[in-house]
């Protein structure tokens, strides 16, 4: 939590000491939008994924996209971002804790290991709650 304060603190005070502050407006950032589509929506998709891996609601971005690009246009920025930011994260989180969950030594853990190794994306779409079979 520090830390995020002290990112969005930094940032504030960078944006307010280049002078960049007075020059955003919304109709200046759906201008960059509109004359670089591509490199915007990949600017942004990083500066989501960076806040989802800072722990930054991603309602914060839609609300930012909203506000400076429009209903329409905002929303699915922020969904191509939100989707983006997912799989990185997966990524990330696969890369650092790869099978760690695997090493549990549980009856409970085991069966969901073995379902999901039988049938990953049967299990992943059609989550089956059976009570009798909690252990």
């Amino acid at each position: 939590m520090i830390t995020i304060g002290a990112v969005l603190i930094t940032l504030f005070f960078v944006v307010e000491v280049t002078g960049i502050r007075s020059s955003l407006s919304p109709q200046s950032i759906k201008e960059i939008f509109l004359l670089n589509p591509l490199v915007s929506i990949l600017i942004f998709c990083a500066i989501f994924s960076m806040g989802n891996l800072l722990y930054i609601p991603g309602w914060i971005f839609l609300v930012g996209a909203v506000f400076g690009l429009g209903k329409e246009w905002g929303g699915v920025v922020t969904y191509v971002a939100a989707i983006s930011s997912c799989t990185l994260s997966f990524f990330i989180v696969k890369s650092i804790g790869g099978d760690a969950l695997r090493s549990i030594d549980h009856k409970f853990a085991n069966k969901i290991f073995d379902q999901l190794d039988q049938r990953p994306v049967f299990s992943i779409l059609v989550p089956v709650y059976r009570p009798d079979q909690v252990v």
